[in-house]
């Protein structure tokens, strides 16, 4: 971020809110309506296509989303995780902030399937697949001395659970750090 920025005549809160407002309101709503936008379009072309050839039976219950689905929530959450994300990196890097902040999230993605890799590998005698390395998914494990059993273990939690019970406290972590971050950045 510019030290212009920075210098501005304004309370750390006043910049903090600034930017929260136009780093997440803004993101919110402009996700809202593209979101929107895309599944009327995408509903609304597939009818008119399949309408016209006769076999529209194959997407009578295709219908656009409603916006209290996790399809809609798991990326908003995500977009706003890596929004604040990169708001903060733009108060540590100085050029290239945007690429280095999403180079640093990338990072810490891989890091953490990698760590549940090597926790489940050493627990569990490394002997589960590769689609279990996902976080917050269930493992499956294959008994080495019967190929034919396979265990799936999943938590009580469903996923969405488990998002929300993330996402929702991570954004706002990711709130107060941004905001200790201007704090400290101040001139």
């Amino acid at each position: 971020m510019g030290i212009c920025y920075l210098m501005l005549p304004s309370s750390t809160f006043e910049k903090w809110l600034l930017n929260i407002v136009f780093g997440t309101a803004l993101f919110s709503i402009i996700f809202t309506a593209s979101f929107r936008l895309f599944d009327s379009w995408f509903v609304s072309g597939l009818h008119a296509k399949y309408d016209a050839t006769g076999i529209a039976y194959l997407i009578e219950d295709l219908e656009v989303l409603n916006l209290d689905k996790m399809y809609y929530f798991m990326p908003l959450i995500f977009g706003l995780i890596l929004a604040l994300s990169v708001l903060i990196g733009s108060l540590h890097f100085r050029k290239n902030s945007l690429v280095y902040s999403l180079l640093s999230v990338l990072a810490l993605f891989v890091i953490t399937i990698g760590y549940r890799y090597f926790v489940i590998n050493a627990f569990l005698d490394g002997s589960i697949t590769g689609g279990s390395l996902i976080p917050f998914y269930g493992v499956t494990l294959t008994d080495d001395s019967n190929l034919l059993k396979e265990y799936h273990l999943t938590s009580d939690y469903t996923i969405e659970d488990i998002i929300l019970g993330i996402g929702i406290p991570g954004i706002c972590v990711l709130s107060i750090a941004y905001y200790f971050a201007i704090k400290e950045k101040e001139l």
